[in-house]
């Protein structure tokens, strides 16, 4: 297995800033056009390092970038939202929710109602078993409330809206977006919310498979703004650059989002480029992928590189 990893050191803007006048300078190109250009290509790099991208970092653009955020998209659905079909495990997950809800709301009574009119044999939970034989029901019921309080959400799902005839999937699964962010959706061990015994439960699979193909039409949103920001920069006064970074695909280009912001005051004096993607810190995907800070970094080490390759270019040539 061949493996490439690059290093990125997170920088700030004010370093940032200081490489453009360095740049501008160790070139002699104008800055007014090599902010121009550095703020295009910044656009680029924080498009892809804005997720979906590769596990190994980067490649924002690729394919595999694409296919990666389906994918994440298709087990956030996954994991909120199961069917409805009659499988031993779906029947202990329904049971196990019921006397959770039960425990949550601090009634015995309604736990072992549930618990008695429920076919127990194929519980392979040796903590439960004990609970269901345990002949003192005061102190079995605070056992089950110790042992089902790391499954129930702080905000409690109703028992009765989770086991109905779902259709709407788009509002329960931006509700869990809101509250717990993508990453943390899909990591179950970090909140109880996505424990598979608070699923929802929808008829069919074909339910589940429209929602999450709808969905997969939104891939590359995020990225969205970036791509428009590019070819909203004014233009350089020397020298244009048609696609700065390359052309961007069209799982990227084809939402040519609106949530952005740009502000520019560039003359003799002055040259201020403001840009910002709205959205493409939603769920704090970015933030929690140190995004801004990382595409300084990589912005300012191409920067660097690009100096010192056209730097010597210059002197071979001088020397010839």
């Amino acid at each position: 297995m061949f493996d490439i990893k690059v290093k990125i050191d997170p920088k700030s803007f004010e370093e940032f800033q200081k490489a453009v006048e360095e740049f501008s300078m160790g070139l002699g190109k104008d800055l007014q056009d090599t902010a121009i250009q550095q703020a295009a290509l910044l656009c680029d790099d924080a498009l892809t390092l804005t997720p979906p991208m590769l596990k190994s970092g980067g490649g924002g653009k690729s394919k595999g970038a694409q296919r990666l955020g389906e994918e994440a998209l298709k087990a956030d659905v996954n994991s909120i939202v199961t069917t409805n079909r009659r499988t031993s495990r779906i029947v202990a997950y329904k049971m196990y929710r019921r006397l959770g809800d039960a425990c949550y709301r601090n009634d015995q009574s309604q736990f072992y109602k549930t618990m008695n009119s429920a076919d127990l044999s194929g519980i392979k939970n040796s903590i439960f078993i004990k609970i269901s034989q345990d002949p003192d029901h005061a102190r079995a019921f605070k056992k089950a409330q110790n042992l089902f309080s790391k499954f129930i959400p702080d905000a409690h799902l109703q028992v009765e809206s989770q086991e109905g005839n779902i259709q709407n999937l788009r509002d329960i699964h931006f509700d869990f977006l809101r509250k717990f962010g993508g990453r943390r959706l899909r990591k179950k061990n970090l909140y109880s919310g996505s424990n598979w015994i608070n699923r929802y439960t929808v008829m069919s699979q074909d339910i589940i498979n429209k929602y999450v193909k709808e969905r997969m039409q939104m891939v590359g949103q995020l990225k969205s703004a970036w791509s428009t920001l590019k070819r909203k920069l004014p233009p350089m006064r020397g020298k244009q650059i048609k696609f700065p970074g390359g052309k961007d695909p069209a799982w990227i280009s084809r939402h040519n989002s609106t949530q952005y912001q740009l502000t520019t005051t560039l003359n003799d004096k002055v040259v201020q480029i403001s840009i910002t993607n709205n959205i493409g810190n939603n769920n704090n995907v970015a933030s929690e992928a140190n995004t801004k800070s990382l595409v300084y970094g990589l912005r300012i080490k191409k920067m660097t590189a690009d100096l010192e390759k056209q730097l010597a270019a210059r002197a071979k040539k001088f020397n010839k």
